[in-house]
């Protein structure tokens, strides 16, 4: 990743990069929120409309407010990082030959 300038968060770049590939298999919506306390600790688990349970880590670093959608991806492949236009929604991304 030479030749990459420092950019937020500690990245080794700034915005504009795709950085991996992936198959979208499943969108599905965020219907509930339960609170957990257990001792000093508190946990909040949301529920997707398919029973699956979102904690940790991905609740963390993902907006899970009840209505809102999560996106099932498989096949997660990284990739050397490839500057390209990003853009709101879903975009098809044609990686530009070398």
């Amino acid at each position: 990743m030479k030749n990459y300038r420092p950019g937020k968060y500690g990245l080794p770049f700034n915005g504009g990069y795709v950085i991996a590939i992936a198959d979208l298999v499943d969108c599905l919506k965020v219907i509930g929120k339960v609170s957990l306390k257990i001792g000093d600790k508190k946990q909040v688990i949301t529920v997707l409309e398919n029973q699956v349970r979102i904690t940790g880590n991905e609740y963390e670093f993902g907006d899970y407010s009840i209505g809102r959608y999560a996106w099932i991806l498989d096949n997660v492949q990284q990739i050397q990082p490839v500057p390209a236009k990003g853009q709101q929604r879903l975009w098809n991304w044609v990686k530009c030959p070398k």
